[in-house]
């Protein structure tokens, strides 16, 4: 697992952390890093597509659930990033087929999150994808996620 720091150029020197390999032993780490929020909602950076290996979260400040006998928690609220791509009748799956690139981004200055992938999928179909979202300090309620994909 390799954190790249200090990647971005000129206004965004020193903004942005990324990473360049996706291993799903690291999952959980990196979406503790790459977490999003805006002071009213916060949301863990886990992928768009799930894996096991991950701990999904999505909280609202000050939104707490506590059953008898158990200590107080925020409380998850509905998974609003969950993917679930089909190319050409296959799951999207990045532990199967050969990923070609990946990368992720976080850029702290904008608070946007990144992530590019050229992957071939097990048949051997080549698409990149591009996977981006925000959320709005300006408008504490609204979030965007923007899918893109290319096949290759």
């Amino acid at each position: 697992m390799v954190i790249k720091y200090n990647i971005g150029k000129n206004k965004y020197r020193n903004w942005i952390v990324g990473e360049n390999d996706f291993q799903t032993e690291y999952l959980g780490k990196f979406e503790t890093i790459f977490t999003l929020g805006n002071g009213y909602m916060g949301v863990r950076a886990a992928t768009e597509e799930t894996y096991r290996e991950e701990t999904r979260g999505c909280y609202i400040a000050g939104l707490f659930d506590k059953f008898p006998g158990e200590v107080t928690e925020l409380a998850n609220i509905p998974d609003w990033l969950n993917v679930d791509l089909k190319l050409d009748s296959e799951k999207f799956d990045l532990k199967t087929g050969k990923i070609l690139s990946y990368q992720r981004q976080l850029n702290i200055k904008d608070g946007q999150l990144t992530r590019n992938i050229e992957w071939e999928s097990p048949n051997g179909r080549k698409t990149k994808l591009s996977f981006e979202r925000f959320m709005s300090l300006d408008n504490i309620h609204f979030t965007a996620l923007k899918v893109k994909i290319i096949p290759l």
